[in-house]
């Protein structure tokens, strides 16, 4: 029986073969979102991925929850966020995300922090926060957060000349990043994919597509494979 080693992480941007329409691949922008991660990688092949930038702090997903701490909401904050921000303002509060300008990288602590601190002036005006407040917390928040993740992919696919981008993980399910992602892309004639709605989360189809990928390949792992992780094999 042939063993073969799958990277967890590499294995939601192939969740998108698990859809009924299986989208055209390589090369692509890779965009991984999730609770642990938020990286950009050029694939050009099952065994070709190049990372061109990463979270240097919280991943999207993570702070997705840390502000849903914030605003009493349960876990997993990503899908109660979206939920709040239908109705709220999403340009009502500027929450400011790190640029780091000349990288490809993320950091979304300082936008979690401007919350935490929009809330603390708030209670110390003395001031509770209204249903609204949260509501307008919620849509600004997930517009800004949302928006460097667009606009960070968009410059990997400039930089590459990539005309499509293969997206994975739990926070691919936000219904408003998918929406903004797409229409910002077909302005730039770039084709998006995304997994099925039941394919974003964890999941051992995701593990099993990518792994007929590499055995497709003739890859294969030897008895001194271990769990630290390596890209793809």
């Amino acid at each position: 029986i042939p063993l073969l080693g799958v990277n967890h992480l590499v294995a939601h941007i192939y969740a998108n073969l698990l859809n009924e329409k299986r989208p055209p691949l390589y090369p692509f922008i890779g965009l991984i979102i999730s609770g642990g991660h938020t990286s950009l990688y050029y694939v050009r092949d099952v065994t070709d991925f190049r990372l061109l930038g990463e979270t240097s702090d919280d991943a999207i997903g993570e702070s997705y929850d840390k502000v849903s701490k914030m605003l009493g909401f349960g876990y997993p904050g990503g899908p109660l966020i979206e939920k709040s921000a239908k109705g709220g303002d999403p340009f009502a509060i500027d929450f400011p995300v790190a640029e780091l300008q000349g990288t490809h990288n993320f950091s979304f602590s300082g936008v979690k922090t401007a919350v935490l601190y929009y809330i603390k002036k708030k209670k110390e005006a003395g001031k509770r926060l209204t249903s609204k407040d949260i509501k307008n917390i919620s849509a600004s928040f997930q517009q800004s957060v949302n928006g460097i993740v667009i606009k960070k992919t968009l410059a990997c696919c400039k930089e590459k000349k990539a005309s499509r981008v293969v997206v994975g993980g739990g926070v691919s399910a936000n219904q408003n990043l998918r929406n903004r992602l797409i229409a910002a892309s077909r302005v730039e004639g770039i084709n998006v994919f995304f997994p099925e709605m039941k394919f974003c989360l964890d999941n051992g189809a995701m593990v099993a597509i990518l792994g007929e990928e590499l055995y497709k390949k003739g890859i294969r792992s030897n008895l001194s494979l271990t769990a630290e992780p390596n890209l793809v094999i």
